[in-house]
């Protein structure tokens, strides 16, 4: 008869206050599952789109659009002051309604270019510059136009510049330019643009006189002759044409200072290097 033995069964108990059991180390356990644990957070983070980029970057771009749009509207970029600079025979005042600018117009989009046009149409106007500072300043700096003849025309003076704008109309002479004579024309307004094809001459002529050959000389006169300078006293200058004007004037300007005029008759000066002068026959 053989005798069977029961297996041993260890049953566990609480560990004693004072018992020293080894522990296990966990730092490889940890380790491995924190990177785990990154490891499916990555898995589950899906980059976005082409489409979900380019969405984002509209919807950015509509905001910015839509602030600019606010800030242009704001009275933090609008006008605050017109100013206006060098003019000197055209109103301060119809400058500036010209431009079509006032005050509390946005600084941006500010039609700058078309109100420059419509200033340089005013007949004094020869050029217009503009500025604008984020201040809210704008200023309009002008360049006027400079007179050199006063053309005879019916009931009236039309003073005119060297490109032939006519620039103001009067019932008297105006001092201080030359005269020109021997052209007609209908009465013009200020404003308006005088064919040089008769004037171009004469207006070269009388821009390029001095104070002095202004005070000696009449009138410019075109004749069938030519051009010529009807003086203050008897006798008169032939010019012929604008050509090397200015050096026909240093010629005139010279015999007028320097030589006896006495019973003058003419002074040819069409060749600048050799000046003719004739004396009135029988003069005493």
């Amino acid at each position: 008869m053989s005798t069977i033995t029961a297996p041993t069964v260890l049953r566990p108990r609480l560990q004693p206050k004072n018992g020293s059991l080894p522990k296990v180390d966990d730092s490889s356990r940890n380790s491995a599952s924190t990177k785990v644990k990154a490891s499916t957070l990555r898995a589950d983070r899906k980059p976005f789109s082409k489409r979900q980029i380019l969405l984002l970057l509209i919807v950015l771009l509509g905001i910015a659009l839509a602030f600019g749009y606010w800030l242009s509207q704001s009275s933090f970029l609008d006008v605050d002051e017109v100013k206006i600079v060098g003019a000197v025979r055209t109103d301060v005042e119809s400058i500036r309604e010209t431009s079509g600018l006032s005050r509390g117009d946005p600084l941006l989009g500010l039609g700058l270019t078309e109100a420059r046009s419509r200033i340089v149409e005013l007949p004094w106007v020869k050029s217009v510059r503009s500025e604008r500072s984020w201040s809210g300043e704008v200023t309009l700096s002008i360049s006027e136009r400079t007179p050199v003849a006063a053309i005879a025309v019916p009931g009236a003076w039309s003073t005119v510049d060297e490109e032939g704008r006519v620039l103001e109309l009067s019932s008297e002479q105006p001092r201080g330019i030359a005269a020109v004579e021997g052209v007609w024309m209908e009465q013009p307004a200020p404003g308006d643009w005088l064919d040089l094809t008769y004037l171009k001459d004469p207006l070269m002529a009388a821009s390029a006189m001095n104070e002095v050959l202004q005070s000696a000389v009449r009138a410019v006169v075109v004749t069938p002759e030519g051009l010529i300078l009807d003086l203050n006293i008897p006798g008169y200058v032939l010019l012929k044409e604008g050509r090397n004007i200015e050096e026909k004037m240093s010629t005139v300007e010279a015999f007028l200072t320097q030589v006896d005029l006495e019973c003058l008759d003419r002074l040819d000066v069409r060749a600048t290097t050799a000046p003719v002068l004739t004396r009135t026959p029988d003069c005493v």
